[in-house]
């Protein structure tokens, strides 16, 4: 005997004709931020990262639902709190990159075989929290001396004031202990380079929000697949862009705390403890050139020792998405 339930058709509450913009399943909102407003459609939101998204939408965003709400006379509002410039600059981007994509794939190069798409877009943000406190001194522990209200500002001030001052991206990893070879932050330093970025390249957008000691900073690199110069016939060689597909619709996270920041008000002198966030995420837009699979022995040992192009191994770089998917 069949189930109740299965007995029952679902009967849809609205119709297609009433809403036609739903009809065409790309409905548009207005987003609000700021005092700016964007009115963007439902694919165009769908271009963005998925970290992006969550910032927008930390309680999710059910679309569908709110332009039946709205009875799609004008389209539904939504808030969040986000700068606009920031935002508008990765909605150019992104949209940028599709269109080019999809419209005129033949200004892109080739992309290797088994790759998903015609291209790539990695996606890097930092978030930067910090915090001032006085270091006690033998000297202002025996004047009594402590900073007031304004000194402590000053102080945020000035520590903030430096952290934008450094503005490359790899900085905050160095400092951690990013020179051993061996370290996860060499592993990731390499791999970002051997897929577009460079050393000693800085931040894109790096912005100070206001009246809070916050730092975000982002850059949008294309994926570069001929910086990877390993050696392709060698059954054992793991190009790295492939490997950075670990992190494609899977945004991971990295986090670590320093405290090398000091400064000083009124002769007191102030310590800093900055925790950054890392957000690594890889999009993919376009028809892929080719249906050919990538056939990959992941043999991390004989990868770097054969390659005459010294490339972050399978293993190294499998650890690294692992323990960045664990932090998020």
């Amino acid at each position: 005997m069949s189930s109740v339930i299965t007995q029952t058709q679902e009967l849809s509450s609205y119709s297609p004709f009433l809403y036609p913009d739903f009809a065409q399943h790309n409905p548009r909102l207005q987003l609000h931020t700021r005092n700016v407003s964007f009115d963007i459609t439902r694919n165009q939101l769908l271009l963005m990262p998925e970290s992006l998204l969550i910032s927008l939408f930390p309680r999710g965003l059910m679309l569908d639902f709110a332009l039946q709400e709205s009875g799609n006379a004008v389209p539904p509002l939504e808030t969040a709190d986000f700068d606009p410039e920031l935002l508008s600059h990765i909605l150019d981007t992104y949209i940028n990159a599709y269109e080019k994509a999809s419209q005129h794939p033949e200004l892109l190069p080739m992309p290797p075989p088994g790759f998903p798409g015609r291209c790539g877009i990695i996606f890097l943000r930092e978030d930067i929290e910090y915090y001032v406190l006085e270091d006690d001194s033998p000297y202002t522990v025996r004047k009594s001396i402590h900073l007031d209200f304004e000194g402590k500002r000053a102080a945020k001030r000035r520590i903030g004031n430096l952290l934008l001052q450094k503005k490359r991206i790899f900085d905050g990893l160095i400092e951690t202990g990013a020179e051993s070879e061996n370290s996860t932050e060499a592993h990731l330093v390499r791999m970002l380079c051997y897929c577009g970025f460079t050393t000693n390249q800085e931040w894109q957008y790096r912005m100070q929000e206001q009246s809070r000691t916050c730092i975000t900073s982002v850059s949008i690199v294309n994926l570069d697949f001929s910086a990877d110069e390993g050696d392709e016939n060698d059954p054992s060689y793991v190009p790295v862009y492939h490997k950075l597909l670990l992190f494609w619709r899977k945004p991971a996270r990295k986090c670590w705390w320093t405290s090398k920041l000091r400064t000083e008000v009124k002769g007191v002198p102030c310590k800093s403890w900055v925790r950054r966030v890392w957000t690594l995420e890889l999009s993919v837009f376009g028809e892929p050139g080719t249906k050919e699979p990538m056939h990959l022995q992941q043999d991390p040992m004989e990868s770097e020792s054969n390659s005459s192009f010294e490339t972050p191994s399978s293993q190294s770089l499998t650890s690294l998405s692992t323990e960045m998917q664990e932090q998020s």
